[in-house]
Order: structure tokens, then sequence, then C-alpha cells
């Protein structure tokens, strides 16, 4: 599987963690039961894999 395959990379911050994740579980059903996170519009960040640009991240 391409590590853009079907996954939507957008950043090179989401092709790094698909990258390390493909080399730790190169299976095919590994890759076939990740279900894709899309964060939620209203946060801000739809492209932040990790939420940093979310401000209740800064709050807690």
């Amino acid at each position: 599987m391409s590590l853009a395959g079907g996954f939507g990379v957008l950043t090179e911050e989401t092709y790094w963690y698909r990258e390390v994740f493909e080399q730790w579980c190169p299976q095919d059903a590994c890759t076939e039961s990740v279900v894709r996170w899309i964060p939620r519009a209203d946060w801000g960040c739809p492209a932040d894999p990790l939420g940093r640009a979310q401000k209740a991240r800064d709050v807690a």
C-alpha cells in the first residue's frame, strides 16, 4: 500500500506518521483496521494530526 493511498496525506507531518505506522505495522490487516480520524471543522485545526492548533490544548 502506498503511503498516501486512501488516507489523504496533507502535510509532511502526516506523511511521517503514516511512514512510521507502515514500518511497524506492515501487514494489510493493520492498515485495514485503521479508522481515519477527521477533526471537526469548528476546532480550527482540520489538518493538524496532533491537535496543537486547538485552543483547548493551551487551556489544559
